[in-house]
């Protein structure tokens, strides 16, 4: 995933061969709660991203992805790519919690 290099397929390309699986991490309480989002997809790639569900409002903690380095992923939120991830992260962060404000009223906000 070096800056440079040409994507050749569709987004719908690339993300009918990825999996997800969402994850709560630490103890549950009603004021804050952590999640991960990881993605895997068909040729060993992967997206780990970090999020607080804080009094209802989800907030963007962390992103990263596969490098070639073994242990050392690259973060998607640091100098290199924040540029290209940070405004597409907050849109659909953004979006989940007006989406979730109209299904919930406001008070759950459980949805992402």
């Amino acid at each position: 995933m070096p800056p440079n290099e040409p994507v050749e397929e569709s987004l719908e390309e690339l993300l009918s061969s990825v999996s997800y699986v969402t994850e709560h991490k630490g103890p549950r309480n009603q004021k804050e709660n952590e999640y991960m989002l990881r993605m895997t997809g068909a040729m060993e790639d992967w997206w780990l991203f970090g999020f607080r569900l804080c009094d209802g409002t989800w907030k963007l903690m962390s992103a990263s992805a596969r490098s070639d380095k073994k242990n050392s992923p690259h973060d998607l939120l640091g100098a290199i790519y924040v540029s290209y991830f940070r405004p597409m992260l907050e849109h659909v962060t953004t979006k989940a919690n007006e989406d979730s404000e109209q299904v919930s009223g406001g008070n759950d906000g459980q949805r992402l």
